[in-house]
């Protein structure tokens, strides 16, 4: 019986080892930051800091956006409230997300105070110039449209931006905007009849007419910075410099009561709002990591994927998840705060308008009609059917897939309909060719693509009409050319 009783306990024991012993094992495969198993309170910190680093990306990337804007604005000579602007249509050195090189762009970033509200004025649009953007808060919440297409109707105006927190009056003649932000943010372009010398020196003109400026200091205007042909680089970092930029900018920035959670989250990484960053080295090193695997992440949830598509057919994708134009992109519903969606539309895209379509339309493109991933490697063939549903014109733009800015050093980043030597179809239809090499026949139908990566288009509706989303006009995707 002694022996049985031993055998028993020996079986147990050994089972108990056992499952000890499998457990350890599981354990030691789940590793932090550094590949170290957790083994102490520094171990769990270290993997805490690592997650929670990972998480405060994407949770910034539509402020990252800003401040990025604002640290291209600094590197050239200006500062908040300047202006930079593109007096000639942009080629690849003007590096914010997903650009167009048809527009003069214009913009800035805006620093107000609880006793200073800033104007932004707006010059009335011309028979030969237009503009269109928005105003929006340092997270790209959308404002208020400007222009033809926004609040003033085209007619211009003196555009108040009213922090939260001020009480001072609000004398008349100004279109109000409020935030609940200390810095705001604008994007415009401005859109020349065509690009005739005289007609991009009116455009330039009216940029000049545009001003920024405290309400009570209206003397104190903002300089104006040509950034045409300089580097304007608005690609996250791919290390810790990336919180080095966001905490500088965020220190400056209001933090209302659904930035607290992840307020609470950055001090496992030694952020603390208002104070200076000093991450430690080995800090750093674990930032570096988490800030590489978050954007990794965002392009494989952004640029690797096959729909929703347009009109419901293979090749073109609608640009944005619906929750961003259903809530004017404040992502917050009765359920949730679409922290993903966010992150997914902002590190793509910039910019987003209070009226989703009023201005212009996009679709999007990362695979060809086979479904495969469109390589920049390789060459393709877009046929654009005839008249394309716009009043004023389109426009095809490629960009590499990992930053989703132009590629670089390439000659021109697109193709439009204002193009002077496009060659056209007999039945008005147009062949477009993308890739690292020019058609033989049409290299005036063509943009290169130089990158090892993948690449993305958008093809952009300016003055779109209502065949563009009523189905009635319907554009293939792209084929490779073999």
């Amino acid at each position: 019986m002694k022996v049985f009783n031993f055998l028993i306990a020996f079986i147990l024991v050994a089972g108990m080892s056992a499952c000890t012993q499998q457990t350890d094992t599981s354990a030691s495969k789940a590793t932090d930051a550094t590949s170290k198993s957790h083994t102490t309170i520094k171990d769990v910190n270290a993997e805490r800091s690592y997650y929670r680093a990972k998480e405060a990306v994407l949770w910034s990337q539509p402020l990252m956006g800003v401040a990025l804007s604002l640290d291209a604005i600094k590197k050239l000579g200006g500062d908040y409230n300047d202006i930079a602007y593109l007096s000639q249509p942009s080629n690849w050195k003007w590096r914010i997300l997903t650009p167009n090189s048809v527009s003069l762009y214009v913009e800035s970033v805006l620093k107000t105070s609880p006793n200073e509200p800033v104007v932004v004025e707006i010059p009335a649009v011309t028979a030969k110039t237009d503009i269109f953007g928005t105003i929006m808060d340092s997270f790209q919440v959308p404002l208020v449209d400007v222009g033809s297409k926004g609040i003033d109707k085209g007619k211009g105006g003196k555009y108040l931006i009213l922090p939260a927190s001020y009480d001072g009056v609000v004398p008349d003649g100004y279109i109000q905007v409020r935030t609940e932000r200390n810095i705001s943010f604008f994007n415009f372009r401005v859109i020349p009849a065509s690009y005739s010398e005289s007609d991009l020196a009116e455009a330039n003109q009216f940029i000049q007419q545009l001003n920024v400026y405290p309400l009570n200091a209206p003397e104190r205007k903002g300089k104006h910075i040509d950034v045409y042909n300089k580097m304007y680089d608005n690609v996250d970092p791919r290390d810790a410099a990336y919180f080095d930029i966001l905490t500088e900018f965020l220190n400056l920035e209001t933090v209302v009561e659904r930035d607290l959670m992840m307020m609470g989250m950055m001090k496992s990484f030694g952020y603390q709002h208002g104070k200076a960053f000093k991450p430690s080295a080995a800090t750093r090193d674990r930032l570096s990591k988490a800030v590489s695997s978050a954007l990794d992440d965002l392009i494989i949830m952004t640029r690797d994927i096959a729909g929703p598509w347009w009109e419901g057919n293979p090749g073109w994708m609608k640009p944005a998840k619906p929750i961003g134009w259903l809530t004017q992109f404040k992502y917050v519903t009765e359920s949730e705060f679409a922290i993903d969606a966010r992150a997914e539309t902002f590190s793509m895209y910039c910019c987003a308008p209070v009226k989703l379509g009023a201005a212009s339309a996009y679709i999007y493109a990362a695979r060809d009609m086979d479904g495969e991933p469109l390589d920049a490697r390789s060459n393709y063939k877009l046929h654009v059917p005839a008249n394309v549903p716009v009043k004023q014109f389109w426009s095809l733009t490629a960009y590499d897939a990992k930053t989703a800015v132009f590629f670089e050093n390439v000659a021109s980043p697109d193709i439009s309909s204002l193009d002077e030597g496009l060659q056209y179809n007999k039945d008005g239809s147009i062949d477009l060719y993308v890739g690292p090499r020019a058609s033989k026949y049409k290299e005036s139908n063509w943009i290169e693509t130089n990158s090892d990566n993948n690449s993305i288009f958008l093809f952009r509706f300016y003055g779109p009409k209502a065949a563009v989303k009523d189905g009635s006009w319907i554009m293939k995707g792209f084929t490779k050319i073999k």
